[in-house]
């Protein structure tokens, strides 16, 4: 009887979860207004006036007369527009994510706790500058100021929550979450633990190809006679996040002012990371991209200086064994919600060492099977001040100025392209560099600032490829992409009349040059199938371009997946190719060209009988003419590359709903792959081929006229699902068409069709 009686119990519990969860789905999508796009109120602390007039973009132009207040109507926008995406990351930093979700995020809640990232981002904001404090204080103003009115984002609907107000500390969270995404090089750890119980040293070391020869570097040649070994390989292929940026100067343009370009890739979604926003106030304007929850424009431009950002794709995290390490150990509870109305509690101990926090198997899964391990990273310094450092830069009036302001900029690792309104044109890779030794051990910082001012030739190119010339004395181990900068120099190195249009064409450039480098390798594979046969042919009459509506990208993608099998899948296993499939671009490019041996083409299953390179280009051909029928179909019609390839932008939540799910998903089909400029990446550990990760805004800034800058963001500026700007600008996007931010214009002169908002001061 007990038995029957939990059944019936959960049975209940199960209709009544399910009731809520549908009635909840009805508010979501039919009843839960959005922000209104008009009106007016008031906000603690305001020095005056503060008017946002939104463009037919959603783009909001903020006017203030003090720099508090432009912060506090960027809260306030940000609160409109994004508020839950800045709550779950924020949540997501202090470790209170199953507060709101449930066993989902119990485990990234115990990776954030026993990071310590609440305490990270605690002793971080005590070192800032009395007035930068003050900037957040402003900014949380404002972003309370939009809860006060409401309405309240839909997605608190489906967890029975309210929102919290904004707290200044809590915008170093958000400024922590993108350093702690952006600081990479564990995977690498993880990598070589995997990879070493299958394959020997060597065969480790090719299969984590260093960065070619053949690719170029960012910065000119360094002079220096100091220095150590490089001891472990600048590893390519990750499946991390990447950007292109370049900058060009007037000896290279047709106007004799420099043009600098910038389209930032990060895992897409909607809402995106980025938000559009043109502030108008004492020091004159600033135009670009904020991360919502944190008052910065970490992308854009002012009168007198504009900048860029890429990853600088470094190995900055190395674990450690926990041998031997003096340990101290602290409680952790964690609140997780339970069919959706209660909560319990789920403790455990989180280790530390002087090194850094202890990794359990039982929260990373990656070490599952392992013993736990140190991790040392960049990522938790204390004394990073990135938020500092970018705040003085939006003030730089030369690109002098703007590299003395990033410094004291340690995380995460990026290359930033600038220019000045004088012509100058410069580069810096502003962070802390670990120095290691020839056994590859962290033994200190690189000492000597990366950076170039106004080269030789005339442009500066940075795609996450290895920035530092072959003479640079210390070690860059990481995970560096040489496709995209191959072609940006290319293209810029024959443009003596760079321009916007041009700029704009680069950035949705579609050519691989992956595709170009393994055309003589398909060529002389040997398929055995009149289907593989015809794929070839087909390959080998391609330009290149991966443009949407051919399909011969699609085949070159089921090729590329299907090559990657025939070449490793084999001395892998089948659990560990499952993890480390790829894409591998570089490796399958060095062992089809002959940098790599050619005994990665044997099939070690076939002994004695040893197949050579054109056999498994063949045996590729073949099973990716198969798959391609199996899941298109026989109809070329279906095997268009934009609809294969489309771009997918989920919702975090609500994209996950049973029945209706699908319509808070926004859809582009694109164009390109993730060996073009215009990336559009899909991940080999997923079993289709629609883009996953891409540019998530794009700006080019002319300094000829700067109110002629263009800019693109993806899929659109607001996360509410009924706010017109939720998707709006995803079929611009991927079209490749940008919109201007202009700074000529007032409240009173605003474009026909503009909302305002008045904020005044609370009295």
């Amino acid at each position: 009887m007990n038995a029957l009686r939990q059944w019936i119990l959960g049975v209940l519990a199960a209709a009544t979860l399910g009731f809520a969860v549908l009635a909840a789905i009805v508010l979501v999508r039919f009843n839960a207004p959005p922000p209104a796009l008009d009106g007016t109120a008031t906000i603690a602390g305001a020095d005056g006036v503060i008017e946002i007039v939104r463009d037919a973009h959603g783009v909001p132009h903020i006017f203030a007369t003090t720099e508090p207040d432009l912060y506090r109507g960027l809260g306030f926008v940000h609160a409109q527009d994004r508020f839950f995406q800045m709550d779950a990351t924020r949540r997501y930093m202090q470790g209170r994510l199953a507060e709101l979700v449930g066993d989902l995020g119990l485990k990234s809640d115990a990776q954030a706790r026993i990071m310590n990232w609440a305490g990270v981002a605690e002793a971080q904001y005590a070192r800032l500058r009395p007035e930068t404090r003050a900037l957040l204080e402003a900014y949380a103003q404002g972003v309370n100021a939009q809860l006060a009115i409401g309405p309240t984002p839909p997605e608190y609907a489906l967890f029975f929550a309210a929102p919290e107000s904004w707290r200044p500390l809590d915008s170093m969270a958000i400024s922590l979450a993108i350093t702690n995404q952006l600081s990479g090089g564990r995977e690498f750890d993880s990598a070589l633990r995997r990879l070493s119980e299958r394959l020997t040293e060597q065969e480790i070391a090719e299969f984590l190809i260093g960065y070619p020869d053949w690719a170029p570097r960012s910065y000119p040649s360094l002079s220096s006679n100091t220095g150590r070994p490089a001891s472990r390989a600048a590893a390519t292929d990750s499946e991390r996040s990447g950007s292109n940026a370049w900058v060009v100067s007037g000896v290279r343009t047709g106007t004799g002012m420099p043009i600098l370009a910038n389209d930032p890739h990060l895992p897409l979604g909607a809402p995106g990371p980025f938000h559009l926003a043109r502030l108008q106030g004492p020091n004159g304007v600033l135009i670009g991209a904020a991360l919502p929850g944190a008052p910065l424009i970490v992308i854009g431009r002012t009168d007198y200086v504009a900048w860029g950002l890429t990853t600088h794709q470094v190995d900055v995290e190395d674990e450690l064994p926990l041998a031997g390490a003096a340990i101290t150990e602290e409680r952790v509870d964690i609140r997780v919600r339970t069919l959706g109305l209660f909560h319990r509690t789920v403790s455990f101990t989180a280790r530390r060492t002087a090194d850094g926090p202890v990794l359990e198997p039982r929260w990373f899964d990656d070490l599952e099977g392992h013993e736990p391990v140190v991790l040392r990273t960049i990522a938790d310094d204390e004394d990073n001040l990135v938020a500092e450092a970018m705040s003085d830069a939006a003030r730089a009036r030369t690109v002098d100025d703007f590299f003395d302001a990033v410094t004291p900029w340690k995380a995460p690792l990026q290359n930033v392209v600038v220019a000045d309104a004088h012509g100058n044109i410069g580069l810096v890779s502003p962070g802390r560099f670990p120095a290691r030794d020839g056994a590859g051990r962290w033994v200190g910082e690189i000492p000597t600032p990366i950076h170039a001012t106004n080269p030789a030739a005339g442009f500066l190119a940075t795609a996450n490829n290895l920035q530092t010339p072959r003479d640079f004395p210390y070690p860059m181990p990481g995970s560096h992409d040489a496709y995209r900068v191959a072609r940006i120099v290319e293209v810029l190195s024959a443009d003596t009349a760079h321009n916007a249009d041009r700029a704009a064409a680069l950035q949705f450039d579609r050519v691989s040059v992956l595709a170009g480098r393994l055309r003589e390798a398909i060529a002389a594979g040997a398929p055995r199938t009149e289907a593989g046969r015809a794929m070839q042919a087909r390959l080998g009459a391609w330009d290149g371009v991966a443009d949407p509506a051919r399909i011969e990208p699609t085949l070159f993608a089921y090729w590329t997946r299907a090559i990657g099998a025939a070449l490793y899948a084999d001395e892998l296993g089948e659990e560990l190719f499952e993890t480390a499939q790829g894409p591998r671009d570089a490796f399958i490019d060095a062992v089809l060209t002959g940098r790599l041996p050619a005994i990665w083409c044997d099939d070690v299953a076939t002994a004695p009988v040893q197949e050579t390179c054109a056999d498994a280009v063949g045996e590729a051909l073949d099973a990716a003419a198969a798959s391609v029928v199996r899941d298109r179909g026989a109809d070329e019609a279906g095997w268009r590359w934009g609809e294969v390839h489309a771009a997918r932008f989920p919702h975090p939540v609500l994209s996950g709903l049973p029945l209706v799910g699908e319509s808070f998903t926004v859809e582009a089909p694109v164009g390109g792959n993730s060996s073009t400029v215009n990336v559009a990446r899909n991940w080999h550990r997923n079993s289709g081929y629609n883009t996953v990760h891409a540019a998530g805004m794009r700006m080019i800034i002319d300094f000829a006229d700067l109110n002629a800058s263009r800019f693109m963001l993806a899929p659109g500026q607001s996360g509410h699902p009924r706010s017109p700007h939720y998707g709006d600008l995803a079929p611009l996007w991927a079209a490749g068409e940008y919109f201007e931010i202009r700074s000529d214009w007032t409240p009173q002169t605003a474009p026909d069709g503009a909302h305002l908002w008045r904020l005044a001061p609370a009295r």
